[in-house]
């Protein structure tokens, strides 16, 4: 969980990530290259999409909320 969103990643060939939000009503997909996540495989850039995702997208898990959340 980054910032109250949840994410499932997914290795891809070539070492980029490929992550799902799961238990949204719509599914939001995002690609971080390997350029990004580098060999360690940092995921700080869903920092900046965690606000807007909360906001755009509520989720379906009540575990599933940040502290701007608007049902927190």
């Amino acid at each position: 969980m980054i910032d109250g969103v949840s994410w499932a990643p997914e290795k891809l060939r070539g070492g980029g990530v490929r992550l799902t939000t799961p238990l949204r009503p719509v599914y939001i997909e995002v690609t971080l290259p390997k350029k990004v996540v580098g060999d360690s495989g940092d995921m700080s850039a869903l920092i900046d999409l965690a606000a807007a995702v909360r906001k755009t997208v509520p989720s379906l898990d009540p575990d599933d909320q940040g502290p701007n959340d608007p049902r927190a």
